[in-house]
């Protein structure tokens, strides 16, 4: 391992449902960020990493910690090797022979009172659903966790479009949150207003994958995201990390492309189908 990396590729919206095989995830990733590595000539000095929002009742994050914690993890599926690194908030150091670095971060996703979304990332700590807003985003201040409203489909739009507007127009939290673009985004889809809104306004935009919960949709992690040319010094890592995201004079420069319209419609019938049976 490196004291620090000089570059990180960053996927800003991670989930592991329960569909996914944790060694097909993991070389997904690693696959997906040395692909992007590669076309901006960066060689090996780069880490990926993982910026997980796990939902109401998981936490993969928490068993894969205690797994390295109890050192069980030269068995682990695909030949990956897990190390639990310092810091207030832990992360963990995911290891392959002849593949990348990935650095797993954890976070929580919570789904607000007006039927938002809030990621809490860079956090070991969890919050029921059902808050109101502002009190979720109080909570992330107190609890020093990175938030982001993520874009969704239909998210935006709306009672709930408006409210997302009166944030980012606020004097009061538009330098303290981030929005979050989301690779699910079909590229037939008009660019959100909200994100055309935060760039006039120097409002930081994350970029994630934002995986769904269906079969196949783990091999897209690590292929949408921001790309950061400054130092992580790995000595407290998600420390350095919610440094450089938070940052204003560090571009979180996005990478990656959209999903395809055929993609984006056959995964919404998939979704509506799932819910039915």
């Amino acid at each position: 391992m490196m004291d620090a990396y000089p570059h990180s590729l960053v996927d800003g919206h991670v989930h592991f449902h329960p569909q996914y095989r944790r060694g097909s995830f993991l070389n997904a990733a690693a696959d997906n960020f040395a692909l992007q590595a590669g076309a901006l000539n960066w060689g090996t000095d780069w880490v990926g990493i993982l910026m997980l929002s796990e939902v109401r009742g998981r936490h993969w994050f928490q068993d894969l910690l205690s797994e390295a914690e109890q050192q069980r993890s030269a068995d682990s599926p695909a030949g990956w090797r897990f190390a639990v690194m310092a810091g207030l908030t832990p992360s963990i150091l995911a290891r392959h022979p002849g593949r990348p670095d990935l650095l797993i971060i954890p976070g929580r996703q919570i789904i607000t009172s007006e039927g938002l979304e809030v990621l809490a990332l860079a956090t070991a700590s969890t919050l029921k659903d059902g808050l109101p807003l502002l009190q979720v985003l109080e909570w992330t201040e107190v609890d020093e966790a990175i938030a982001v409203i993520p874009w969704g489909a239909g998210k935006w739009l709306g009672r709930r479009g408006d409210l997302v507007d009166q944030l980012i127009r606020s004097d009061a939290w538009r330098q303290r949150i981030l929005l979050g673009d989301s690779g699910g985004r079909p590229v037939a889809w008009c660019h959100p207003r909200h994100l055309e809104t935060a760039h006039r306004l120097n409002i930081r935009v994350l970029p994630g994958t934002d995986p769904l919960p269906l079969a196949g949709e783990e091999l897209r992690v690590g292929s949408y995201g921001a790309m950061i040319a400054a130092r992580l010094d790995m000595t407290y890592p998600t420390a350095a990390l919610k440094r450089l995201i938070r940052d204003p004079n560090v571009p979180l420069n996005p990478y990656g492309n959209l999903q395809t319209n055929t993609r984006f419609v056959r995964n919404q019938l998939r979704l509506r189908l799932r819910k039915v049976s």
